[in-house]
């Protein structure tokens, strides 16, 4: 498809297309540190090293417009206009002039990632009032004694790397389902906690939303506050919540609060109609926890829990306007997830059909039909046919790459592969390796489509790597300037920095008013006097 065919958009003609009621994917090209230090409140990060594999997952529909933008509307998002074309989206648009034509015309950038959901809980918790504690408040009632639920809402995985003493794992997706299933006294008082603020005002809202008849709060800052007030933490404990049965629990009547002809209740026939359509995109999730989900889900449904389906929508849907389906036989986490969805501003709708549940089976792309003509060899192979005028390349993200290696490897990023290549030799072997194999893939591509050079995949990850005798090794070094793929400041927190906690707090604090200022957000607020008694029916 030849480069004049693609058109361009300026940022105004950007703007308004992401309020029309057309679907659009706004996608930003840029690795994910140059994405995460500023991007547009909407655009969805489809860095280059991964274009192909996230773009055929996230924008399913190619006939979705698809608007591409990079910083400065140049080579890169030109190769991932054409690049898409190739795939078969043929409604691709580039962004004319890139995020520095967005920014002179006067539009924000956002920093951080998941932006749109963090914006949201902040937003809420200003509309709705949602009560807060502070960290060192609940720690006095602790040692005071003071009888509390203190409900951490992340997932048993993060739980289990650290949490606050005293603190019991309960995904937020499970909250209300759980805690109206208990003999607590009414007094009790509830506070909800995760890493930062995001889940822990989702959850509490959620609770006081259903009507609970404890008091509910959020805990200000979640473990990040905790650690900065120099409380002490815990990791591993006690097991999550053992969570409820579709078969022996109905749907608590305290749902019916929740219930609203905004978020339509679909049926088989209505499904089918959906995911048949060619003109609109459907995406269904499953909602519930892992173990449900291998048991049986519905064909082509993606697992999601509900929690982290609010806290990243971004990661797994990319086409706004479209529709989303939500699956969940017991119908909490469902009705939760739907409940936010909505007023994030997405039509959704909640599935209650009577259909065969399936075992999921693994939807790994085929790279071979995404990367044509792209030679591979396994780890035992490649060892075996190995000589010194083989030149070695890593495409693994920069922070796997630091970890661990092949030895003798350089590392290479998509986005900065004309750097690698002026150190290739083309009448030598390239041979390239990555955990995450789509990366090793794309940088095949681009090597003998972009730069005449052919290239082999190592298949494989480390371990198959070293039991194939390939020294591993974690003794080279990246520049930060390199690192493009790495959020620096996002990450900063996670290593016990806390300043960079207190910067983070603050961050996602000042996010409703700049989204406000923005004006794309699509944030609504549905209250339980707005909210009908029966819910609609899908249309």
């Amino acid at each position: 498809m030849a480069e004049a065919d693609i058109s361009l958009l300026n940022p105004l003609a950007i703007r308004e297309a992401l309020q029309d009621s057309e679907e659009i994917a706004l996608i930003d090209i840029r690795e994910a540190g140059e994405y995460g230090n500023g991007h547009a409140l909407l655009a969805l990060n489809l860095p280059w090293s991964e274009l192909e594999v996230k773009a055929l997952r996230l924008i399913p529909r190619r006939t979705a417009r698809v608007v591409v933008q990079d910083a400065d509307g140049g080579e890169r998002a030109r190769q991932a206009a054409l690049r898409l074309r190739q795939l078969g989206y043929d409604n691709v648009h580039l962004a004319q002039g890139g995020l520095s034509a967005w920014r002179q015309a006067g539009y924000l950038l956002f920093q951080g990632v998941n932006v749109p959901s963090k914006a949201f809980s902040e937003w809420l918790e200003l509309e709705a009032h949602t009560p807060s504690v502070s960290a060192e408040r609940v720690y006095q009632w602790q040692q005071a004694g003071k009888p509390l639920l203190l409900l951490d809402g992340r997932t048993p995985a993060e739980f289990a790397q650290h949490h606050i003493p005293g603190a019991i794992n309960c995904p937020n997706a499970e909250l209300a389902g759980w805690l109206t299933g208990q003999d607590f006294p009414a007094s009790l008082p509830v506070v909800v906690t995760c890493a930062g603020r995001t889940r822990g005002i989702i959850g509490a809202q959620t609770l006081i939303d259903a009507g609970v008849a404890q008091p509910v709060y959020a805990l200000a800052g979640g473990t990040q506050a905790w650690r900065i007030a120099g409380l002490p933490m815990e990791q591993n404990g006690p097991e999550a919540l053992p969570l409820t049965s579709p078969d022996t629990q109905p749907l608590p009547k305290v749902f019916s609060r929740l219930e609203t002809q905004s978020i339509p209740v679909i049926d088989n026939i209505q499904l089918d109609q959906w995911q048949a359509d060619p003109h609109r995109t459907t995406y269904l999730f499953d909602v519930r926890s892992r173990e449900e989900y291998l048991s049986g889900s519905l064909p082509g449904a993606i697992w999601v829990p509900g929690g982290q389906l609010i806290q990243m929508i971004d990661e797994y849907a990319g086409t706004r306007a479209a529709r989303v389906v939500l699956f969940d036989p017991l119908g909490t986490r469902a009705q939760f997830a739907a409940w936010w969805l909505y007023q994030l501003g997405w039509s959704v709708s909640r599935y209650q059909g009577h259909r065969r549940l399936d075992i999921p089976r693994s939807v790994a792309g085929n790279l071979s039909a995404i990367f044509a003509d792209i030679a591979t060899l396994d780890a035992d192979e490649a060892r075996s046919l190995y000589t010194p005028q083989v030149q070695l390349l890593s495409a693994d993200r920069s922070k796997n790459y630091l970890q661990q290696h092949v030895q003798g490897a350089r590392w290479v990023n998509r986005a900065q592969l004309w750097q690698a290549v002026d150190g290739l030799s083309a009448d030598k072997p390239v041979w390239i390796f990555a955990a995450q194999t789509e990366l090793a893939w794309a940088v095949a591509w681009d090597l003998a489509t972009r730069f005449g050079i052919k290239a082999t995949v190592v298949a494989g990850e480390p371990s198959a790597w070293q039991h194939a005798g390939w020294p591993l090794s974690d003794r080279s070094s990246l520049s930060d300037d390199q690192r493009i793929d790495f959020l620096f400041w996002l990450h900063d927190r996670h290593s016990g920095n806390l300043q960079a906690s207190r910067d983070y707090l603050a961050w996602e604090a000042s996010l409703p008013e700049w989204a406000v200022h923005d004006g794309l957000h699509g944030f609504r607020r549905l209250t339980i006097n707005q909210a009908a008694a029966q819910p609609g029916v899908g249309v």
